[in-house]
C-alpha cells in the first residue's frame, strides 16, 4: 500500500497550523519584551532617584529638590522609552510614583495598549519599589 499521498496531505494540513502557531510565539514574545523594559525602566528610574535622595545628594551648591528628580526621572524615561502616549510622574517628600502608557505593536501589527503604574519610597532606609 502506498502512503506517500497521505503523509503530503497531512505535511499540507499541519504547515498552517504551524506557521500560526509560531507566528502567535514571536507576537507574544515581542509584546513581552517591550512590557519588560518599561516596567524596568520606570523600576530604574524611581530607584536611581530614590537613592539619590537617600544620600541626600547636593546638586549645584543646593539640596536636590522634587522638581530636580521629577526632571531626571523624566529624562530617563524619554531616553529609554519612546513613542508612549501618557506620562505622569509624581515627586513628593514620602514617595515617587510613576505612571505611563504605551501602544505596543506586535510583528502581525495587532496593536496592544499597556498602562503601568509603579510607587517607590525609603523605607528603614531601604528603597522599596512597587506597583501602584
Amino acid at each position: 500500500m502506498n502512503n506517500k499521498g497521505q503523509t503530503l496531505v497531512l505535511f499540507v494540513f499541519l504547515i498552517p497550523i504551524v506557521l500560526i502557531i509560531f507566528i502567535f510565539i514571536i507576537s507574544y514574545g515581542t509584546i513581552s519584551y517591550e512590557e519588560n523594559k518599561i516596567k524596568n525602566n520606570i523600576n530604574y528610574s524611581i530607584k536611581y532617584s530614590l537613592e539619590l535622595k537617600k544620600k541626600n545628594k547636593v546638586v549645584e551648591d543646593a539640596n536636590l529638590t522634587n522638581n530636580d528628580l521629577k526632571s531626571r526621572i523624566e529624562y530617563i524615561i524619554n531616553k529609554n522609552i519612546s513613542d508612549y502616549n501618557f506620562l505622569n510622574v509624581f515627586v513628593n517628600d514620602d514617595f515617587i510614583k510613576v505612571e505611563i502608557s504605551k501602544n505596543i505593536k506586535s510583528n502581525n501589527e495587532n496593536i496592544n495598549s499597556f498602562n503601568y503604574c509603579a510607587k517607590g519610597y525609603i523605607l528603614d532606609d531601604k528603597v522599596k519599589i512597587g506597583e501602584c
